[in-house]
């Protein structure tokens, strides 16, 4: 190969910024001036003392077995219920996979699950020749739902976190599959031999039960009482949990001091009984209950459990903002089908919560008045609002089509000339599109998960079908999973002609589409913004598009119009939108004394909301930030995690961030400061003492760096990622030969690194070890196949 060819081995040094583990090439450049805080001429007040103490722990919970003695009703359905056999450890639970020896063939694996003395085990042979053995030692759901069930398995692994392996089975389809998205992006795959094992996202295992920062994670969704911590003294992580089923204490809480009351005789005559009446609550506290696991959550602090206050450690919006999950009606964009509740008429403009419809204890199907439903298709629940839609008309066979006909008269009929149809289904009784959730809750397919298994849940939005609206989202239309034979036009037609002109989606959601392509700003502002209505999911949903549209950092002027709507919806009482609202304010026009005295008045007046307002807030800003730091935009960056401190000054990963900013906008000298600040505010934080090793090789200062990559993986010795930027350090210092070790470490802890194996690759080719350097960019392109340097510096070499 020409001299001339040979990679830059700085296209393969990444800058790690901060939390969000954001890579972004550093630029460097001029200086640029250190604003650091506030401008606009008014300070903004401090944030109150926060020091919020958890409130339960472990040993406050007593399991569900405990609960049997004086609810045995409630004990019994929820026992035999998918909450109660939601998943458990092996010889607990039901494992509906086949581990039967019987091989699952990938391209580049075979991989064996068998029953290994009593335990299913999986044997994994890679065609490298590697060999490892996974016991599993927690298993996931039981194939129970009915639009697509699933099994999944996690093992224990040395670093004291239960990962989940890349082995699903799905009943309905009894085949073995993995999720692919990110590399072989064909959604969820059936595994065949066509199909290589590194094309699974989560090969090698990564994905850990329970909620821990930085790794790829389930939350606590998957069993109860979850909790991950990192123990910097052992190196390792604590993983605890109740069980792996849904037990009661996560929806009551914990049990031991309502069993202390129980126990005393006086429970009868006490107004608090320990545990919170459930069934008293108001539908967003019901609903509260239920988000725990059953929302599309951003995690505001570490440590929840069940019985702790939901909103001090989630926001059940703020990932609307940058996951959006949803159309703007709240039907299904990508994945994620239980928080769609929030767009539903039934609950925007009635009562309806979750318990209304499922029985909490047995999960089953019950109408308002919390009578079972005599199956899961009746319309006993909808009825119960909406009696006017059960009239029935009788129909003479010559009104009807043969077709329709024949479809009518399966159904108990008047005679033989008459059936009867319900007038507003204009279908008959009973039948496929007579009942209400055939129209109004269809199964939909979700999208992330492809088209190669099923995995459908029903419309939660509750939505009228809108054949013209759903083809514009791209979403299947109700009528056609019926009548698959018919055009868009003839739906439409149809459906005009039995209900005339449609009630119109709501005014926010019109507007949000209405404003699609819209270059004016205060005309996008008048669509879709609007403070009056009071439909919090809508109005935030609508607020995030226009916020990452239509706002930049420091905008020299706006449209007094649109301030006026920011500052409206910032004193809303949601804490969510309210947020939104004022970071809103606050990146674009945060230096107007106008808008700053508004945003400092606000914070004034939080009181006990002081820190949840804040929080999302700082939020918002450092999604920003990260945002822009990715795109490559470092200034633009560096502006919106320079707000995020003064909402927040002196909090550790808001230094970090900032450090990181000023770092990829070139100024190393007060990158260095912040990233030092941050440390000195969080001693035991790897990821600081990282960004703070690369600033500090960036200016030359390479053995004060080294020192510091070796005190962060003392810390937490098992993170590849460290060995990663290790060893970018060690090429500018010129040590290549230790920079090649360290490259291999990471790949030890991680194969997945494909950064690691491209940087290998490059220095390879500078070394003239021309098979090593093919070696390591296949190893590489497996896990990211798309890379199109690697592609061509492959090519290169294989000409």
């Amino acid at each position: 190969m020409s001299e001339r060819k040979r990679p830059d081995l700085r296209r393969w040094l990444p800058w790690v910024a901060g939390a969000a583990a954001v890579l972004a090439a550093i630029v460097v450049g001029s200086m640029i001036f250190d604003r650091g805080g506030a401008s606009g001429g008014t300070d903004f007040p401090a944030p109150l003392p926060h020091e919020r103490q958890a409130t339960v722990s472990h040993d406050d919970f007593v399991g569900s077995d405990e609960c049997e003695e004086c609810h045995k009703h409630e004990y019994d359905l929820w026992k035999h219920s998918t909450h109660g056999n939601a998943g458990g450890l092996p010889g607990d639970v039901r494992i509906i996979a086949p581990f039967d020896g019987v091989p699952i063939r990938f391209a580049d694996a075979v991989v064996t699950p068998r029953t290994d003395a009593g335990q299913p085990v999986f044997h994994v042979r890679e065609a490298s020749g590697i060999e490892q053995v996974f016991e599993v030692a927690g298993v996931v759901g039981g194939g129970h739902m009915v639009g697509g069930g699933t099994q999944a398995f996690f093992a224990e692994f040395p670093d004291g976190t239960y990962r989940f392996l890349p082995f699903d089975y799905i009943r309905q389809e009894e085949v073995w599959f993995c999720q692919t998205a990110g590399r072989a992006d064909s959604g969820w795959a059936p595994i065949t031999p066509d199909l290589a094992l590194a094309a699974c996202n989560d090969w090698p295992p990564n994905r850990v039960l329970g909620a821990s920062e930085g790794v790829a994670n389930c939350q606590q969704c998957h069993g109860s009482q979850i909790t991950v911590r990192y123990d910097f003294e052992a190196k390792n992580y604590e993983t605890r949990f109740t069980t792996l089923a849904i037990n009661c204490e996560s929806c009551h809480g914990p049990g031991s001091r309502h069993i202390e009351i129980a126990d005393s005789d006086s429970i009868d005559s006490v107004t608090d009984i320990g545990v919170e009446a459930l069934a008293t609550l108001d539908k967003d506290g019901s609903l509260q209950v239920c988000f725990q696991c059953h929302a599309v959550k951003a995690e505001l602090q570490p440590g929840y459990i069940s019985g702790e206050p939901l909103e001090d450690y989630f926001s059940d919006l703020m990932l609307l903002l940058s996951y959006r999950p949803y159309f703007p009606d709240g039907r299904i964009r990508v994945f994620a089908y239980q928080q769609q509740h929030l767009y539903s008429d039934c609950y925007l403009n009635g009562s309806m919560t979750c318990v209304d419809c499922h029985d909490p204890h047995s999960q089953r199907y019950r109408d308002i008045w919390w009578e079972p439903l005599v199956g899961r298709f009746s319309d006993g629940q909808c009825l119960d609002c909406h009696p006017s839609k059960a009239t029935e008309v009788e129909v003479l066979r010559s009104e009807l089509s043969d077709e329709a006909w024949e479809v009518a008269s399966a159904r108990p009929r008047l005679d033989e000339e008459r059936v009867l149809i319900n007038s507003h289904t204009y279908h008959p009784v009973g039948a496929p599109g007579g009942r209400c959730i055939d129209c109004h809750m269809p199964y939909l397919q979700e999208p992330d998960v492809g088209q190669q298994l099923r995995y459908s849940r029903s419309d939660h939005t509750i939505p009228i079908p809108r054949p013209g609206l759903d083809a514009f989202f791209g979403i299947e239309n109700a009528c056609v999973k019926c009548h698959g034979d018919l055009s868009l036009s003839q739906v439409q037609e149809k459906v005009q002609e039995w209900y005339g002109e449609l009630k119109p989606p709501k005014s926010l959601i019109r507007g949000l589409i209405e404003a699609r392509g819209v270059e004016d700003r205060n005309e996008a502002a008048r669509l879709m913004l609007m403070p009056e209505e009071e439909y919090v999911p809508l109005l935030f949903t609508n607020l995030a598009y226009f916020n990452l549209t239509y706002l930049t950092p420091d905008m020299p002027a706006l449209e007094e119009a649109i301030v006026d709507r920011l500052m409206q919806l910032a004193q809303n009482d949601d804490p969510d939108l309210q947020a939104l609202a004022l970071a809103s304010l606050h990146l674009a026009h945060g230096s107007d004394p106008a808008v700053r005295q508004f945003l400092a008045e606000r914070l004034r007046r939080l009181d006990e909301q002081d820190w949840a307002i804040r929080r999302r807030w700082v939020w918002v800003l450092s999604f920003r930030g990260d945002t822009y730091s990715a795109l490559n935009q470092p200034r633009l960056g560096l502006a919106a995690y320079q707000k995020a401190a003064e909402i927040l000054p002196g909090n550790p990963e808001v230094l970090r961030n900032l450090g990181v900013g000023y770092g990829n906008a070139g100024d190393l000298a007060a990158s260095i400061r912040y990233l030092r600040e941050s440390l000195e505010a969080d001693p035991n934080d790897p990821n600081t003492m990282e960004s703070l090793a690369v600033a500090l090789s960036l200016q030359g200062e390479f053995d004060a760096a080294i020192a510091l990559f070796t005190e962060a993986i003392d810390l937490k010795p098992d993170e590849a990622r460290l060995f990663v930027t290790l060893g970018n350090t060690l090429i500018r210092a010129g040590n290549v030969d230790s920079a090649i070790e360290s490259f291999r470490r990471a790949l030890t802890l991680d194969p997945s690194m494909a950064v690691a194996n491209f940087t290998l690759a490059a220095i390879y080719i500078q070394q003239d070890r021309r098979q090593e350097a093919i070696t390591a960019l296949q190893n590489g392109l497996s896990y990211d196949p798309s890379n199109a340097r690697a592609l061509e510096m492959l090519a290169d070499l294989q000409r």
